[in-house]
């Protein structure tokens, strides 16, 4: 038997986060999800691009990465992305939401998305890709305080 999912509009997702996960209006409470599962801290230079070779980041979070293709056979199941700037560490500045699509060079995406659009003040900016029943997600976040890139899974 087929397993059918309900499919619903960003803004029903964006609610739905909103509502679930989001404290305060600072950073975004995963551990709502479930546990942490995974987790890995990568040094990045701020003043250059973050990762010049793809190659280090795929390698680096090959194991994220296979996590999310190993959910996502079907081409038309797509995970939804979430972006996140927390301003100055205290106010969070709402990015964005949408599919990914894995289709695409989504890793390289990601990471260009948080070089490029950084939070203001030296906060963190979030990337969360999230299942669409909410079942796991798997958080990149971009520390300017410490020039680390952090990956954390979390799942029921």
């Amino acid at each position: 038997m087929t397993e059918t999912k309900n499919i619903h509009s960003l803004g029903y997702y964006d609610d739905f986060i909103q509502t679930n996960f989001i404290l305060n209006h600072c950073g975004i409470e995963l551990t709502k999800i479930g546990r942490k599962i995974a987790d890995t801290v990568l040094k990045v230079n701020l003043k250059t691009p973050l990762f010049p070779d793809d190659s280090l980041l795929r390698t680096e979070a090959k194991t994220f990465v296979d996590f999310i293709h190993k959910q996502h056979k079907h081409p038309d199941e797509r995970p939804l992305w979430y972006k996140i700037n927390v301003v100055d560490q205290a106010v969070n500045d709402y990015v964005g939401i949408g599919h990914l699509n894995l289709e695409s060079d989504w890793v390289k995406f990601i990471i260009t998305y948080l070089d490029v659009d950084r939070a203001e003040q030296g906060g963190d900016t979030m990337f969360i890709v999230f299942d669409t029943n909410f079942k796991w997600a798997i958080n990149f976040t971009l520390c300017q305080d410490d020039s680390t890139l952090v990956i954390e899974q979390y799942k029921k």
